[in-house]
């Protein structure tokens, strides 16, 4: 047996049998996402094919772990949930960026008063004297209080945006009922 390329018409290498090795960094890295593994797990991470209620889940859930005060957690609960009930943790991962830092000062207040209105019936003041009487303890119980009702209610309404949305987009491009093939 000889070592050589296989060949074609005249002695040519054939070039359809033969692969030149990956050169470069675009080379390197689109034979690293060629890899079937790596194909695998990416069809596992997207959870199949994207109907309007799976876009529309993944975005409740991401919604509702982006709204939590578990910075730093919300990959590791994105991939927790979306994957053992194949949603697309990918959507469900941009979707639980809701609390970027320009934001997230403003969702931890709204659950701050939503707590103490809970607890107390009333608003409360958010100033130093108040906090320096309160302490924050009282502050940390009204946010966990306060996360278990604006979190659901967000995921639910950015849920239900998400299909409508869709379900309008689909209506006027006249298309079936799935958004996209994952």
């Amino acid at each position: 047996m000889s070592d050589a390329p296989p060949t074609g018409e005249g002695g040519v290498p054939d070039t359809e049998t033969t692969k030149a090795p990956a050169r470069g960094f675009r080379g390197r890295f689109r034979a690293f996402v060629q890899h079937d593994k790596v194909k695998a797990a990416w069809a596992r991470v997207r959870g199949g094919e994207l109907t309007l209620g799976r876009a529309a889940a993944s975005v409740a859930v991401g919604v509702l772990v982006g709204t939590t005060p578990l910075y730093g957690l919300h990959f590791f609960l994105v991939m927790g949930i979306c994957l053992p009930l194949k949603l697309d943790a990918a959507i469900a991962y941009v979707a639980s960026n809701v609390s970027l830092p320009i934001f997230a000062p403003f969702i931890n207040i709204t659950e701050i008063e939503v707590g103490a209105y809970l607890r107390t019936g009333s608003l409360i003041h958010l100033d130093r004297a108040d906090f320096d009487a309160r302490g924050p303890l009282d502050y940390a119980r009204e946010l966990a209080l306060g996360t278990l009702v604006v979190s659901p209610v967000s995921a639910a309404v950015a849920a239900g945006l998400t299909y409508a949305v869709g379900w309008i987009s689909r209506r006027r491009r006249g298309t079936s009922a799935n958004v996209a093939k994952a």
